[in-house]
């Protein structure tokens, strides 16, 4: 895909699955400069080895925010979804 292309990248539910460092600097690089990643994914309270239905961890909220700072992205406005409804921060 070339360079500098996309405003908008929507990702959901496969950050877990994926190898961050090159699909993430991927992202970054198809992404234009005011461009945006959209990512919902599912995340736990505790660590768990690996989610029965697709075979890989899932996130705690710290470990999802490492990931993502780790490899030079930022939260710009965040969703938490919760059983009894939505809160936004």
């Amino acid at each position: 895909m070339p360079s500098a292309t996309y405003n908008k990248i929507l990702i959901f539910d496969v950050v877990h699955e994926l190898t961050y460092k090159k699909k993430f600097a991927d992202c970054k690089r198809i992404l234009t400069p005011s461009g945006s990643i959209f990512i919902e994914e599912i995340l736990v309270h505790k660590p768990v080895k690996k989610d029965k239905a697709c075979n890989y961890p899932f996130f705690t909220e710290e470990e999802f925010k490492k990931v993502l700072s780790d490899n030079g992205l930022s939260i710009k406005r965040e969703q938490i979804s919760l059983d009894s409804g939505t809160i936004n921060t």
